[in-house]
């Protein structure tokens, strides 16, 4: 998806105080003027308003941003960001009625909350990568959005124009449909051919591509890895 496709959009990112979410959301804000950003955070002590001013807004990576807008950065930033108040790990994302009312106008989700500590223990890790990302979608749909999803965790590879087209076309149609369109009638969650992003690409193994062929010799015999034996299959 291009960044010219969410123009007019309303963008719901996840992970934002995460080196991946600020570095999406100071973009966004920078280079799609016409967007809004909803966020989902975890409010901590002070909030979640305050937690992504002080975390997020206020950090090296927004200096540049912010010397460009001048003594109203706050302002014009605020203005256009919506930090809502929840966690991944609870029924319906932790969010109250009007933090869920929030999500029925949304056309893109932007989901980079990841668990990165990678020695963590398995049922710890698949809480938040896989029952968080399942809880993200089922909230935002049981909201009433239908919206384009993209998931940016560690292990997720480039994505390929043909996926970027698509989601830029589930976008658009998102926003007809807001905006009273004439548009075609929404489809459920896990229907057959229901807009939105593809799954993404393999993973890549030490050896090469995951699931893929080992390269052959002339001869037919597989040929030799790194370090002197077969290349490995898995």
């Amino acid at each position: 998806m291009a960044v010219n496709d969410l123009s007019g959009a309303t963008v719901l990112l996840t992970g934002v105080t995460g080196f991946l979410g600020t570095a999406i959301l100071e973009k966004l804000l920078r280079a799609v003027p016409g967007c809004r950003v909803v966020t989902l955070v975890r409010p901590g002590r002070h909030g979640a308003e305050r937690r992504v001013r002080d975390e997020v807004l206020a950090s090296r990576a927004f200096a540049p941003l912010r010397e460009r807008l001048g003594e109203g950065w706050e302002a014009a930033l605020t203005a256009r960001l919506r930090p809502l108040g929840g966690d991944l790990g609870r029924p319906g994302l932790g969010l109250d009625g009007a933090g869920l009312g929030a999500l029925a106008d949304v056309d893109v989700v932007i989901h980079s909350a990841a668990e990165v500590a990678f020695d963590s223990p398995l049922d710890v890790a698949l809480r938040t990568n896989v029952g968080g990302a399942v809880g993200l979608v089922e909230t935002v749909l049981g909201a009433g959005a239908r919206p384009a999803f993209r998931a940016e965790p560690p292990s997720t590879g480039a994505p390929s124009s043909r996926r970027r087209r698509r989601c830029a076309r589930a976008s658009r149609r998102s926003r007809a449909r807001r905006n009273g369109s004439a548009a075609s009638p929404a489809r459920r969650a896990g229907d057959p051919g229901r807009p939105g992003c593809p799954p993404p690409p393999p993973r890549w193994s030490g050896c090469g591509r995951a699931g893929s062929r080992p390269a052959s010799s002339t001869t037919g015999a597989p040929t030799p890895g790194r370090w002197g034996g077969p290349t490995s299959t898995r």
